[in-house]
């Protein structure tokens, strides 16, 4: 009833675990009223990369969703109260590569639509990484569509040009974030991205005042993620563009490890398309927004969305997956 999913890649203590919140709204228990459809919570190397705010923080801005314009899209004023507009789970797919499930969060937003999707990809070579596709619409114009990021109050946040990096506190270990844009043609005006970073407070100002002040009851800051985290570094991605429709990898490393080397490929329309070269692999991610066709690197299907690894030399698919597909060929093979 409330719209819950969660993912992990395994059962050890390195194991990537991503909790995905479709903040339904049930007759029977209205308890949790937070703006939070789409949200996603991270972990994996044992950091806490993407984390739930708690308490006093309902609004969108205080979750790791895409704000319309910078802004929440329904506002609770600064007071301590619930935001009643639901989200719906639309999507849930479990696979043995890849975990996938989407979420509706128009009426949070507060826009035309606004839908999201999350996928952990999981198998052997590199660690389990995240991906979020966003397609949001607010007024079939213009607009700025700001990804967020919350991340732990003791980790850190370096931007390098389109990637950002988060640093975990506990063991020093990273998560790389890379977005993959609409190609600059398939727009009169092509989407344009910006990374910066800042600092988070609680949207319940007016009823718990002074949040800095607050962290002296902890015994470190990063302490507050057991409960109510009254300050924090956030991640933004501001996407500006015709629409909200862009794609979001999150890839942890272990500290002292290279990171990946991410491409975006040549896609047709309305889709998005992209290669993750680590460790003598090569993963292709494509996602479709209408069409269902999944057309990029040597990748040809028909489907929603497909995630496909490859030994880097021989180019050998190791694993693979189809979201709402019929069919996938591989450099000419079909698998499916």
């Amino acid at each position: 009833g409330r719209g819950l999913v969660s993912f992990r890649s395994g059962w050890d203590a390195d194991a990537t675990f991503v909790l995905f919140d479709g903040s339904q709204r049930s007759p029977s228990g209205q308890g949790h009223a937070h703006a939070s459809g789409g949200h996603f919570s991270l972990s994996a190397l044992g950091e806490y990369f993407a984390i739930d705010t708690g308490r006093y923080n309902i609004e969108q801005n205080c979750h790791n969703v895409t704000l319309v314009d910078g802004k929440s899209g329904r506002s609770t004023e600064g007071e301590w109260c619930g935001t009643h507009y639901h989200g719906s789970l639309i999507d849930y797919r479990p696979g043995k590569f890849c975990d996938a499930a989407a979420v509706d969060s128009s009426h949070q937003h507060n826009c035309f639509w606004a839908r999201r999707w999350v996928g952990l990809v999981k198998g052997s070579g590199m660690p389990a990484y995240a991906w979020t596709v966003d397609d949001i619409n607010k007024n079939n114009d213009w607009g700025e569509f700001w990804w967020q990021l919350h991340s732990s109050p003791e980790n850190t946040i370096a931007i390098d040009g389109s990637r950002a990096t988060i640093k975990g506190w506990k063991n020093g270990n990273q998560l790389d974030v890379h977005f993959v844009l609409p190609h600059p043609a398939s727009y009169i005006k092509p989407h344009a991205l910006v990374l910066e970073q800042d600092e988070a407070t609680n949207s319940s100002y007016k009823y718990v005042s002074e949040p800095h002040a607050r962290i002296a009851e902890f015994v470190r800051p990063a302490a507050m993620v057991h409960g109510s985290v009254w300050v924090r570094p956030r991640l933004l991605a501001k996407v500006a563009g015709y629409n909200g429709r862009f794609m979001a990898l999150m890839l942890p490393r272990r500290k002292g490890v290279a990171p990946a080397r991410v491409e975006t490929l040549p896609a047709l329309d309305n889709s998005l398309a992209v290669r993750i070269m680590k460790a003598g692999f090569e993963d292709t991610v494509i996602f479709s927004y209408e069409h269902n066709l999944l057309e990029a690197n040597g990748v040809r299907g028909r489907g929603q969305w497909c995630v496909v690894r490859r030994a880097a030399g021989n180019r050998r698919v190791i694993a693979w997956e189809l979201g709402h597909g019929t069919s996938l060929r591989v450099d000419g093979r079909r698998l499916v």
